[in-house]
């Protein structure tokens, strides 16, 4: 590194970037930006709490402390923070249980009433003993009590245990059944047993996981985490790129899996049972994610015309994934649509039930990965917007994600900066929430002009000179938790105004698509995190969304997690799906001639009305 510049440093999970010292240690490069890590030793390196892994870049010689302590975990790139220095460019990834930090994650949303009809069910049956004149086999008179119509094929499973749970119990068993793949699980009829399902939804950032109790059809238990994933990309087209072939695909395939049974622990723990009594999981994701999950190279979805391997809805034992539950238990993945309208918008249609309405409407499930879809009324219709992880705090100066320490909100009064930190600490950097406030509140303070620029000379208390541009400043260094001034730069500006665009380009084309005008919109749906916790007003003021009045827009929280539950508890959800899947219209906007054209006009910020 020449120049005399100082090497940045990339803390993950919380994706903030922090600009350290050469040879400063990576605890104290932290601990001056705010960030505590268990270090009960004082950083001698002798306790071995304030653990880090290296996912790039270049950190010192490991210690002697370190080689006692991390043994065979060093050719992991595991280090102690306390000891490591940096000599460059790196990015660290913070294990959970070394750091207090929190994020806002979006779980709930909304919900509406269905039937509970799951896929796997429990049935009581008496099975007719063997004679020597009736030689049927076990499992053909376990199908002839449950009077199955047509013959299912069994699973290892169940055979290697079926011939004793019969005998055990004089015949009379309780089968654990499901509609499409047959017997499950055989169990003695007498006690209770206790059958639970997981939904999941595995996002490019965030992973959100429902226990559900399939009897009730009742959500017994919610956990969410960052996806571990991040540390391979931070959006969907590095993750791509990342799985060239089957080899890191699957490295990609087993660090997902690897957070899914996290959660799976964590959920059973606080319900009291068994991983062994959750027998189904539905997952949905971008279609990216859901190939990596499945551990198909997504290698197709990165060229044109950027295909899927497969679209139709898939039912794969969970064991041939790597997945901790029943040994017996089913994995199903929504249909997707195309190479990025995946299973996730599936659920986000289901939940919002927007096949259902006469009228105009659209969900936007904003993320790295934007996906849209619009009823004109009769038909639907779907795209995708590349809006990348700058509305996640990333390649913005002082951006992180929604968690402690994260600004949330700001707005300008009378030229005094006010703001809302999560948490209640003092402010360490801003996520994209914030970003969006500080935008709208700058345009109509007159400090930002249409085309991004700053109007410096209105208030010039406001704003700082790097030496290279101008920042405006949103907490000074005595304000933040870091000790430097949190600021805005011109470049923030723009990167905001390159996903904005991304996102209203694709939502203008797909309206011309399907003849629907803006006035004629009587319900924009914000779906995910980010549409969960954004400011409507200042996301119309910044043409992020369409001027509408405020009032048609609805923040409906994670309807693809919601979306994923519905099928969990409801078979005839899941028929709705393939449906849906089919009625979908993609439309791949990228090829429209005048595409570059409408980009470039929405990259201006809208005049005010």
């Amino acid at each position: 590194m020449g120049g005399g510049m100082l090497p940045k440093l990339t803390v993950q999970p919380i994706g903030l970037r922090i600009q350290t010292k050469m040879n400063e240690t990576v605890l104290e490069s932290l601990r001056r930006n705010g960030i505590v890590l268990q270090s009960i030793c004082g950083g001698l390196g002798i306790c071995g709490k304030c653990v880090i892994k290296v996912v790039r870049g270049k950190l010192s010689p490991p210690s002697e402390q370190e080689l006692k302590l991390l043994s065979g975990k060093l050719s992991n790139g595991f280090r102690l923070a306390c000891q490591a220095k940096i000599l460059e460019d790196v990015e660290i990834e913070i294990p959970a249980e070394a750091t207090i930090h929190f994020f806002k994650i979006a779980v709930e949303g909304l919900e509406l009433p269905i039937l509970v009809d799951p896929a796997v069910k429990e049935v009581i049956v008496e099975v007719k003993k063997p004679t020597l004149s009736d030689l049927k086999s076990d499992y053909s008179r376990v199908l002839d009590a449950l009077k199955v119509e047509s013959y299912v094929a069994p699973r290892l499973t169940v055979l290697k245990k079926l011939p004793s749970v019969l005998r055990e119990s004089r015949w009379g068993v309780r089968v654990i059944y499901h509609k499409d793949l047959g017997i499950l699980d055989v169990l003695p009829a007498d006690g209770v047993k206790r059958i639970y399902g997981l939904a999941v939804d595995i996002g490019t950032t965030k992973l959100a996981a429902y226990l559900i109790n399939l009897k009730t059809g009742e959500t017994e238990a919610v956990k969410s985490m960052l996806n571990p994933q991040i540390s391979f990309g931070e959006d969907v087209i590095s993750r791509i790129t990342y799985a060239s072939d089957y080899e890191r695909t699957i490295q990609l395939q087993k660090a997902v899996v690897g957070g899914i049974n996290q959660l799976i622990e964590e959920l059973c723990r606080d319900v009291n049972i068994s991983p062994q009594d959750i027998y189904e999981v539905v997952a949905v994701g971008n279609t990216a994610m859901h190939h990596i999950f499945l551990g198909i190279p997504p290698k197709t979805l990165g060229l044109a015309p950027f295909t899927p391997v497969v679209q139709n809805s898939i039912n794969v034992k969970a064991s041939e994934i790597g997945l901790n539950i029943n040994e017996s238990g089913n994995l199903f993945l929504l249909p997707v649509v195309a190479g990025f309208i995946g299973a996730d918008a599936i659920a986000d249609a289901l939940a919002t039930r927007i096949y259902e309405s006469n009228k105009p409407s659209v969900v936007i499930d904003i993320g790295t990965n934007t996906e849209i879809i619009l009823n004109n009324g009769k038909d639907l219709y779907a795209c995708s917007c590349a809006s990348g992880p700058a509305f996640e705090g990333a390649r913005i100066k002082h951006g992180m994600r929604a968690g402690l320490g994260a600004i949330e909100t700001i707005y300008i009064d009378s030229d005094i900066v006010k703001y809302k930190v999560i948490g209640g600490v003092k402010p360490m950097g801003i996520c994209g929430s914030g970003i969006v406030d500080a935008l709208a509140s700058l345009l109509d303070a007159g400090l930002l002009d249409r085309n991004g620029r700053f109007n410096v000379l209105k208030s010039p208390n406001l704003f700082i000179n790097s030496g290279k541009d101008y920042e405006f400043v949103v907490a000074d260094s005595k304000e933040s938790g870091t000790g430097n001034a949190i600021t805005i730069t011109q470049r923030d500006v723009r990167e905001i105004q390159l996903a904005k665009s991304a996102i209203a380009t694709g939502l203008t084309l797909l309206m011309r698509d399907a003849g629907v005008q803006v006035e004629e919109l009587s319900t924009i749906y914000l779906a995910g995190s980010f549409g969960s916790y954004i400011s409507p007003r200042s996301a119309v003021r910044i043409g992020l969304l369409p001027n509408v009045d405020l009032s048609r827009i609805r923040t409906v929280g994670n309807t693809a997690g919601i979306g994923a539950k519905m099928c969990l508890v409801s078979y005839e959800e899941r028929i709705k799906a393939e449906d849906l899947a089919k009625r979908i219209k993609f439309i791949e906007f990228y090829i429209k001639p005048d595409f570059s054209k409408i980009f470039l006009e929405n990259l201006n910020f809208p005049i005010k009305v």
